[in-house]
């Protein structure tokens, strides 16, 4: 039987990863060229030059290692929000991993494009007080807004937890 954590231990709120749609051009791309190396395969007359095909080949190889690289790239990336931080982790082979404490978040923006308005998907920009990371952005997420209003709750929980207050100066 599963017991729930102590108020007082971190809790992971929700994980994301980045929609593939952030790499539609490119993907396009690598399509339309292998596509166009089929077809001029197809349309060199018989016999074909084997420098030619080998041409072909490496250019057609060469793309579907691309579509497949910004795939895996755009995979690899993950957002974790608990109730203490922000995790953001990065890389396929050597992984990094950047943290950002909830209470030094200062303020959050939804950015809404329309080509990702279309899919239920936005940004989250945040800007915080940390000297390391002022602005995180959190690409191509699904709803924004309502991650949004979820990273709020905990950002103030978390403020009242370690009693700290955000004061802004008019300079």
């Amino acid at each position: 039987m599963d017991t729930p954590p102590p108020a007082d231990q971190e809790q992971v709120i929700w994980t994301a990863h980045p929609s593939q749609l952030t790499n539609i051009a490119v993907y396009f791309g690598c399509v339309l060229v292998c596509a166009a190396m089929v077809a001029a395969f197809l349309l060199t007359p018989q016999p074909r030059p084997l420098y030619l095909l080998i041409c072909f080949g490496v250019i057609a190889a060469i793309a579907l290692v691309v579509f497949l690289a910004r795939w895996l790239k755009t995979r690899a990336r993950t957002y974790q929000v608990t109730s203490e931080r922000i995790k953001v982790s990065d890389g396929v082979f050597n992984r990094k991993t950047d943290e950002l404490e909830l209470y030094r978040v200062r303020d959050y923006k939804v950015s809404e494009p329309f080509w990702l308005r279309v899919f239920g998907l936005g940004n989250l920009v945040i800007s915080s007080m940390d000297v390391s990371s002022p602005s995180l952005e959190i690409c191509a997420i699904r709803d924004p807004n309502g991650r949004r209003e979820e990273l709020r709750k905990y950002v103030e929980l978390c403020r009242d937890k370690k009693r700290v207050r955000v004061t802004e100066f008019e300079s």
